[in-house]
């Protein structure tokens, strides 16, 4: 059956369902809700987050005759109260909403914003309550106004009616049913069922493709290996009892029947850098070997090179750089001195994935800072060398991680700060209302000759409102608050020589409030920085806020960290953040709070596969998943497709 068959789906259809990346009937049925209106329940206003739609129960308390702005364009204004919080509605060209609304309850539907300090709607939705209008489940899909909302759920629920959905596990699930109840609910336990059944045949997939992806894991070639004592001498302080514990993990790993796979867990401060690369010094040695640790941002990429070269410049080791501003010259240079082993180290961003880049003799990994990166990219780099061995660094283990580790099938190593290391930020939860209040504040922070970081969730903004995007608020605070020679920009797109002079300006001084994306999440030492505010804080897990809190007070002095959220009460997840500073204890509350993520991940680039049915991956589902894999013969014509074919597509092997 083809898109164009469906009833409803003519050839502009088609072409609009094609620019969401919708082809077959397979991708449309696929094309999951992100949200949905429970017309059955209204929302109290605690719950409401800014930037996103709710369904309120309101008392009008005022409605405006039709006025006119600009001598063009009508709007009617209305003010109304619900749960004790006052909110405006505006609704433009309709003028007839003006006869229409009355000084009563309604239910009323759409986006709330933040306006000057106040909660309001644009051209929402209203009806009495009790009406037909606003009633039952409505999935609601992410079009990008490509297509209308009812008009997708129709061909979606036409195309069920004829298609037959694939289920390599028939025997286990009903997967026509369960997306029958995710596209066309009749009820919220139909849509959760759904959902929940969905996820879980997602679950087993992955866990018999996981098991046969192990079959025939690269056996180790067992070398002898020595701490490289030569280089520890030489650094400019001891090595904590935790750091050379965790080489001798490694030590232990290399010279064992099985490549390594583990995992360094360590706070900022506790030395992850130098036990990495110490380790691939060891690896350059001890075997001839080389060694490539992949950083997900350029900023901490050159970093980590400088920081090497330094220490290793009395050590005949030879260390390179490689990134997407490396020039052509420059990058042919480094590609035929790594095919040649002429290169021992590397250091690296996400180019060093590229097919383009051959090592002579790889033997070890490093991927630092675990989370940003997905397992099929860990897995290109393992396949460019025989028996390589993998070396994960993260302040925060991600869900994923600790799922995997209670699985036994990821090795860890904890860090611990030193001694003299002191927890000396204070963090502090304000909401969107106090906005206003934290522009003032960074302004008196600027006059006492602080640095502050001000970081946003994404670049570009829905409009020039938008205090979630970068862009705006640099533009915002530059106008009304910094001088325009006292601030800079950082975002991950930029050129790279802008990106190092903004950098450059803000830790020599020269400015004192940088504005970013999570670009600066990881790697960037700022010592003089003491203030930091993260907008949309509700936007991330609480390890990228746990690595930005970590971007401020690297130097010890007292700090400050504030975390904007968008919903009128705090999420208590995002609460934990003020009482607790431990990296392991934070994964623990951030995966009961959103979930254990992609535990399998062979599709995952970064991103978790799970996330699209809505449901929070918990421990208990990971098991149950688990005992259903354990029923299923492996070695069944249906499984093995299955899975092969997952593998295949992702081209993934897991070490």
């Amino acid at each position: 059956m083809n898109l164009i068959d469906i009833s409803g789906v003519g050839d502009k259809t088609l072409s609009k369902l094609n620019d969401l990346g919708i082809f077959t009937v397979e991708n449309l049925i696929e094309f999951m809700p992100n949200s949905y209106i429970d017309m059955t329940k209204e929302m109290s206003f605690q719950d409401v987050i800014v930037g996103e739609y709710a369904l309120l129960r309101v008392k009008i308390n005022s409605v405006t005759k039709p006025m006119h702005r600009d001598g063009k364009v009508s709007y009617v204004r209305a003010v109304g109260s619900c749960d004790g919080f006052d909110i405006s509605f505006i609704w433009f060209n309709m003028s007839y909403v003006s006869n229409v609304l009355t000084n009563d309850e309604w239910l009323i539907y759409g986006q709330v914003s933040m306006d000057k300090g106040r909660y309001s709607m644009i051209n929402p939705s209203y009806d009495k309550p009790g009406s037909k209008k606003m009633s039952g489940i409505c999935p609601i899909y992410p079009l990008r106004g490509k297509i209308s909302n009812s008009t997708f759920n129709k061909i979606v629920c036409a195309s069920l009616k004829t298609h037959v959905c694939e289920n390599h596990l028939n025997k286990v699930f009903n997967i026509q049913l369960a997306y029958n109840n995710v596209h066309n609910p009749k009820t919220i336990k139909d849509m959760r069922t759904g959902q929940y059944n969905l996820c879980m045949y997602q679950l087993v997939r992955d866990l018999l493709a996981y098991r046969i992806s192990r079959v025939g894991m690269l056996e180790n070639t067992v070398r002898t290996y020595d701490l490289p004592t030569d280089i520890e001498n030489t650094l400019p302080y001891k090595l904590s009892i935790s750091q050379k514990q965790t080489l001798e993990d490694i030590l232990a790993d290399m010279t064992g029947a099985k490549c390594m796979n583990r995992l360094v867990l360590g706070d900022v401060g506790s030395g992850k850098t130098i036990v990495a690369i110490l380790a691939m010094g060891m690896v350059s040695k001890c075997s001839s070997g080389q060694s490539v640790m992949m950083a997900p941002t350029e900023i901490l990429c050159r970093q980590h090179y400088e920081n090497a070269k330094k220490l290793l410049a009395d050590h005949d080791l030879s260390v390179g750089i490689l990134t997407a501003s490396t020039n052509a010259v420059e990058r042919a240079e480094t590609l035929k001195n790594l095919l040649l082993g002429k290169i021992n180290i590397l250091f690296a961003t996400h180019s060093c994935i590229n097919e383009s880049v051959l090592f002579d003799n790889l033997k070890l990994i490093v991927i630092d800072e675990l989370h940003k990166f997905g397992v099929e990219q860990r897995a290109k780099l393992l396949l460019k060398g025989r028996s390589v061995g993998a070396l994960s660094l993260s302040a925060t283990p991600v869900p994923r991680t600790l799922a995997m580790c209670l699985y036994g099938d990821l090795a860890v190593s904890n860090l611990y700060k030193r001694d003299d290391a002191v927890s000396n930020i204070k963090t502090y939860v304000f909401h969107s209302n106090k906005l206003y209040d934290m522009y003032g504040y960074i302004a008196s922070k600027v006059a006492k000759g602080s640095k502050c970081f001000v970081v946003c969730p994404r670049l570009k903004g829905i409009d020039k409102t938008d205090v979630l995007s970068c862009f705006n608020m640099y533009d915002l605070l530059k106008k009304d608050y910094v001088k325009s020679d006292n601030i800079a920009l950082v975002y991950g797109s930029q050129k790279a020589d802008e990106k190092s002079a903004a950098m450059a300006k803000f830790s020599s001084g020269q400015v004192q409030v940088l504005v970013s994306t999570t670009v600066i999440e990881v790697g960037i030492d700022i010592q003089e920085a003491d203030t930091i505010f993260i907008i949309g804080s509700d936007y991330h897990g609480l390890a990228t806020l746990h690595q930005l809190r970590g971007r401020v007070g690297r130097d010890g002095r007292p700090s400050e960290c504030f975390m904007h959220v968008r919903t009128v009460s705090t999420p208590e997840r995002i609460e934990s953040m003020k009482t607790c500073s431990d990296g392991v204890r934070l994964a623990e509350i951030d995966a009961k709070a959103r979930g254990y993520g992609d535990m399998i991940g062979t599709r995952q680039s970064g991103v978790n596969i799970y996330n699209k049915y809505k449901v929070i991956v918990s421990i208990d589902m990971i098991k149950t998943a688990k005992g259903i894999a354990d029923s299923i013969d492996i070695d069944s014509v249906d499984a093995i497709a299955m899975t092969k074919d997952i593998i295949r597509a992702n081209k993934t092997v897991l070490n």
